[in-house]
């Protein structure tokens, strides 16, 4: 019985980290790197088939993984994280 409670216990403390935001996304749309970055689609393309910035396609979609978004970021010239 105890058990029981403590297994229920564990189970909503995970749903409320999830409702609370804690959950945090692995990857992100095109889109979303658009606007995150505030570059064109054409240009988030083209750092794709330049090999510039990481993707993965979920059936028929690109995806962005959010640490590869990073590290592209942190690379460009005069940004403080590359120096």
């Amino acid at each position: 019985m105890f058990e029981q409670s403590v297994a229920t216990t564990d189970t909503a403390s995970k749903e409320k980290s999830h409702a609370s935001g804690a959950f945090q996304r692995q990857v992100m749309t095109v889109k979303e790197f658009q606007h995150a970055y505030g570059v064109s689609e054409a240009y988030a393309y083209k750092l794709m088939s330049n090999n510039a910035l990481e993707y993965r396609k979920m059936g028929r979609k690109r995806v962005i993984p959010v640490d590869s978004a990073r590290v592209w970021y942190d690379s460009l010239p005069g940004n403080r994280a590359a120096a």
